[in-house]
């Protein structure tokens, strides 16, 4: 009886701590929550294309296309990751993290690669491997 109770037990810790890191993904720039996206915004115009949409992916700019890419938009409880592909000249792969509360973005961060990846999963795995490190972010 005892080990059916330490099982249960250690079952619902398990799960409760992997609810903690789970990651919805979306794949449209409609789920770019709307603060974050005047966050980046402040620098220059934010534009995007879906995954399925051309974009400026060369330096070969075509004034009607932006120049960027999303890979996805990943949501774990007010935590958000925003993964896109910079076009242009050297084309690489950004992704940003914050938490949004209201309206208002806290603790972004910031990483650039040339390492490709699809999901949240793979970059991960990358940032494990210290292969992707996190950028500062200056004015």
């Amino acid at each position: 009886m005892k080990k059916i109770m330490l099982l249960c037990l250690f079952t619902i810790i398990c799960c409760t701590k992997s609810k903690d890191n789970i990651w919805l993904e979306y794949k449209t720039k409609d789920s770019i929550p709307p603060v974050l996206k005047n966050v980046l915004s402040l620098k220059s115009d934010f534009k995007i294309a879906n995954p399925d949409e051309k974009y400026n992916s060369t330096d070969f700019i075509v004034d009607s296309l932006p120049d960027k890419q999303l890979k996805y938009v990943a949501k774990n409880k007010n935590t958000w990751r925003l993964a896109y592909t910079q076009g242009g000249f050297g084309k690489y792969n950004i992704v940003v993290e914050c938490r949004v509360e209201k309206d208002s973005v806290f603790d972004l961060k910031y990483w650039e690669t040339l390492h490709n990846f699809t999901n949240n999963i793979e970059f991960e795995e990358l940032v494990k491997q210290d292969k992707i490190r996190l950028k500062n972010i200056s004015n």
